[in-house]
């Protein structure tokens, strides 16, 4: 049996299928490590195993290339390594080169680069060794992260590159969940291990790109078809033991439709950056996202941002900032994340088109979910079945090229003020139960809004609601 101070990771190999849709957002903005932090001092590349068939997932399309939250699952490991700036380079193997290469390019991927694959995990990861030992300067250290881990926490990759720099070489573990048994050939107890002592062995690891590249070199057919675990290789042909670094929470790996489950609901808050747009909470802000110089301001004659925009936002932040990594705020519309939602105030319903139109010039063609969020004072006569409807096509046909959905919010003040109390009950005679909770409209909006933020389909686009 191997090694089993750890448990060993599962292979990425065989064939996939099918083309996918290219990921709808521009290249991720690149990570810094916070002051104080180490990182490694020598060159760095990265290999990432991505060519499983999803055998235990049971899906037709493989893990990699599955949909979550509007891109390919891969995508976002491969986006977390293009983003860190000391990682000059990354290579993923993928049996479907085509697929591959669309996926990356669609994702303006510009580090990484798509090789064949092998017929298991080893031959994949040796693979992507020998192209990095091809270059004219091979990395000093190599990460070896997996396809179908999407989460890559900076502080942890930082710690296995600087500890493989320092000791040959270092993976993140994690303490064991569950007690692990030993059956025997007629599947009976065989052994019990001791869960206190032993470690899940996650991802990322990191070698000196020597070690690896030897290791691989020197393992057998039997290890290379059937070994998953590349620390045991370090240890066993290289006499590297290497440095086990704790792993968060987050470092899980998506095998099963559960997994998938899991991961659309925490990928958009761990990884998602949404920018409010808005002048007057731009102008609160010490620090947003300006438009380009040219950009003149959006918010004038019946579109204007006041006051009131201050209150929604401030009902709404605990929402948002659940929703997203990190909020950003600019007074134009051109910022470049991935969502926006804008929030502003409309006088004169006939205005909303030809304001929406202006804003689809000007709002990235990636960007999604967008969501304008319309505050009104009064009720608009004009407003029927027949006219959202019409409002509706309107919006679908300004936004046809675009490739996330677009929402519209119509969110009446006076209806939801009115519900924080009764007239002739002033805010001393309130009950106690009244700043319990929020007013009705109030939390539908925010449910609302959540919920928006979380769709990407392109089902939902050009919907047009009144809150």
């Amino acid at each position: 049996m191997e090694s089993c101070r750890r448990q060993e990771n599962d292979g990425e190999n065989h064939q996939s299928s099918a083309p996918v849709s290219p990921s709808p957002h521009g290249p991720p903005p690149t990570k810094t490590l916070p002051e104080g932090m180490e990182k490694p001092q020598g060159r760095v590349a990265a290999v990432v195993p991505a060519a499983g068939t999803s055998e235990r997932m049971g899906s037709v399309t493989p893990k990699q290339y599955i949909e979550v939250c509007g891109r390919p699952l891969v995508t976002y490991c491969l986006e977390a390594l293009q983003s860190v700036e000391w990682v000059s380079r990354v290579v993923v193997v993928a049996d479907d080169l085509a697929r591959m290469r669309e996926v990356v390019q669609g994702a303006a991927l510009s580090k990484v680069t798509v090789i064949q694959g092998g017929g298991s995990r080893h031959r994949s990861i040796r693979m992507g060794v020998e192209a990095l030992a091809a270059e004219e300067v091979p990395p000093d250290v190599v990460v070896v992260h997996d396809g179908a881990r999407p989460f890559v926490p900076l502080h942890t990759l930082a710690q296995v590159a600087v500890m493989a720099e320092r000791h040959g070489a270092a993976g993140a573990v994690r303490s064991l969940v569950s007690t692990v048994v030993m059956p025997d050939a007629q599947d009976f107890l065989e052994e019990s291990l001791v869960r206190s002592l032993y470690r899940n062995s996650e991802m990322p690891q990191a070698f000196r790109f020597s070690v690896l590249r030897d290791a691989y070199r020197k393992c057998s057919d039997e290890e290379a078809d059937h070994g998953t675990e590349c620390l045991a290789l370090a240890l066993r042909h290289c006499r590297v033991k290497a440095k086990l670094v704790p792993g968060t929470p987050q470092l899980w790996k998506v095998t099963e439709e559960k997994d998938l489950e899991v991961a659309r609901v925490l990928l958009p808050r761990l990884t998602r950056h949404t920018t409010v747009v808005c002048s007057t909470l731009a102008s609160s802000q010490l620090h947003h996202t300006a438009g380009a110089a040219h950009s003149s301001d959006p918010f004038t004659g019946a579109v204007t941002c006041r006051e009131e925009c201050s209150h929604v936002f401030s009902s709404l932040e605990d929402t948002l900032r659940r929703s997203c990594k990190k909020l950003h705020f600019s007074p134009r519309y051109n910022a470049t994340h991935a969502s926006l939602i804008v929030i502003t105030n409309i006088t004169c319903q006939t205005a909303l088109v030809d304001h929406l139109k202006a804003a689809a010039a000007d709002i990235s063609k990636t960007a999604g979910p967008v969501i304008f969020l319309f505050n009104q004072h009064s009720h608009d006569p004009s407003l029927n079945p027949l006219s959202i409807v019409s409002m509706q096509q309107e919006v679908r046909d300004t936004f046809s090229n675009h490739a996330g959905p677009v929402t519209v919010i119509l969110n009446n003040l006076t209806r939801t003020e009115a519900t924080k109390g009764s007239p002739g009950v002033s805010k001393g005679q309130a009950r106690e139960s009244d700043h319990d909770q929020p007013p009705p409209d109030l939390e539908r909006l925010r449910s609302l809004v959540a919920s928006l933020l979380d769709q990407t389909s392109r089902g939902f686009h050009g919907l047009v609601l009144v809150v």
